[in-house]
């Protein structure tokens, strides 16, 4: 996965729109493209470094992207790339890695110290394994980002290590082994009364993985995580109450999870999808199980965004039908898991809805489907925004300029992004065959005059192709900001320039 970089900026204000003043920003000498999927297990790519900041504290960062059908930087050319943001998959076909809403970046939200004794170190994370969603353009497979950065103080973080026994793997001579595995590292949502995620990582091919950076305890004592092992073919696997300690690293005082590699259990799997698709488009699901034993609440097993042009996954999502395994940790010694099924039952899991800055869902049951081999489908529900959050929309005129009318443009989609996140689309198909006319996005949250809401402004994005010959043609249009932040925004043309 590969993503061409060109700006990061800052600013001391969380309320801050992307084209309000007072942001610091700081451009490379020229673009760098890096190839995300080489950072996993700990390793990292130094993109931006020795940046001189004035003291203090900031409270927005924000890293730009090059666009991905834009001009071909040289250090994407260099790499044999077709665009500046690409996907590789299936050993060797090339798509492009669609960035909506890239002219105003990425935002990291939080409190950022900087001193004129210490530096600030910080790690930002891209979760491909959730974050690179799969879409198509007539039967051809591309990619959009739905960014769910995290940031890590790498002053502040820990390691975890371990090994999954690889006689489990799949391969020519275990063809129903397991493939795909993801390694999370849990603890308790802020209510107590699920689990969230605050690192995940892949397994190499000889079965060891590492956790970090994982964030740590500033009172140098050790703060302790659940350990969650999954796969495709695999049986969920959960090792609890693993400490990681302050100023750990992979290769110092990194904390070993067993003294011999995992041994994991094979398992059977079924489909499931949305129906009807999630409103807003933006969102995802998390897929919880919780172990059978008194006082504990789910697990995320899985995740997955909704494809944010349907509302549903592109590709059905394959979930567990067998136990949960869990164990306690042993002090790095070796660990005997039990198994049973899940509170909620054999194969079955509570799904919750989530869009960004949208209130959680209820949680809905999902059930393997009656007949085998078919898919499960499970009813999310509409999302509301947050209390004190107004349900705004963005109003305006498509204008198609003449340069494109009579290429076929007939399928198309509006896409609203706030902070480089996406929070809802619009298809706007009819209004490409019509070389233009009125659209409406709702469903933005947003604020009022009597109750702003920080940072609610949202560019929109457009992507457009011919149905007759989608692999010739796509557009990406990029166009100016609409500002939720005090009501509804009317009146934003977006020309498709």
């Amino acid at each position: 996965v590969w993503v061409t970089v060109r700006d990061i900026w800052f600013h001391t204000s969380d309320a801050a729109g992307p084209n309000d003043a007072g942001w610091l920003k700081f451009p490379l000498a020229a673009p760098v493209t890096v190839d995300l999927a080489t950072l996993t297990n700990g390793a990292m790519a130094t993109v931006f470094n020795n940046l001189s900041l004035p003291a203090g504290n900031y409270q927005q960062i924000r890293v730009l992207l090059e666009p991905t059908l834009g001009p071909l930087t040289a250090s994407a050319k260099v790499l044999g790339l077709n665009e500046n943001n690409e996907v590789v998959y299936n050993g060797t076909a090339n798509a492009p890695l669609h960035i909506a809403g890239f002219e105003h970046g990425l935002a990291l939200i939080g409190n950022f110290t900087v001193s004129s004794t210490a530096p600030l170190s910080l790690a930002v994370d891209f979760d491909l394994d959730h974050d690179i969603v799969k879409f198509l353009r007539g039967s051809r497979p591309e990619f959009i980002l739905k960014p769910r950065l995290r940031y890590f103080d790498l002053t502040n973080a820990g390691a975890i290590i371990g090994k999954i026994d690889p006689s489990v793997f799949q391969s020519a001579s275990n063809a129903n082994g397991g493939y795909n595995f993801v390694i999370k590292a849990e603890e308790l949502s802020s209510d107590g009364t699920y689990h969230v995620v605050p690192r995940a990582t892949t397994v190499k091919p000889d079965g060891s993985f590492v956790l970090y950076p994982v964030p740590a305890n500033k009172n140098g004592s050790a703060r302790n995580y659940d350990v969650l092992i999954r796969g495709r073919n695999i049986e969920t696997h959960v090792i609890k109450t693993v400490p990681v300690m302050p100023n750990s690293s992979p290769t110092s005082n990194p904390t070993t999870l067993t003294a011999t590699p995992i041994k994991l259990t094979t398992g059977t799997e079924y489909n499931a999808n949305l129906s009807p698709a999630l409103n807003p488009t933006g969102g995802w699901s998390n897929f919880y199980q919780t172990v059978p034993v008194t006082g504990e609440v789910p697990y995320e097993v899985r995740f997955r965004h909704t494809n944010p042009f349907t509302g549903q996954f592109t590709d059905p999502i394959a979930l567990s039908l067998g136990n949960l395994f869990w164990a306690n940790y042993n002090a790095g010694l070796d660990v005997t898991f039990t198994a049973g099924a899940p509170v909620e039952g054999a194969g079955k899991f509570t799904a919750v809805a989530d869009a960004p800055f949208f209130a959680r869902g209820s949680g809905v049951a999902v059930a393997p489907p009656a007949v085998s081999g078919s898919v499960s489908t499970f009813a999310p529900g509409a999302l509301s925004t947050v209390p004190g959050v107004s349900p705004n929309s963005v109003s305006g005129n498509l204008v198609v300029p003449a340069k494109y009318q009579g290429f076929g443009l007939d399928t198309g989609y509006l896409i609203a992004v706030r902070d480089g996140v996406i929070v809802n689309t619009i298809d706007i198909g009819s209004l490409m065959k019509a070389n233009g006319g009125q659209y409406n996005i709702a469903n933005l949250p947003g604020g009022t005059t009597t109750a702003p809401l920080k940072r609610a402004v949202y560019t929109l994005y457009a992507l457009a192709w011919s149905s007759t010959l989608p692999g010739a043609s796509v557009y990406g249009f990029a166009n100016t900001a609409a500002d939720l932040r005090t009501g509804n925004a009317a009146n934003i043309e977006v020309d498709l320039r």
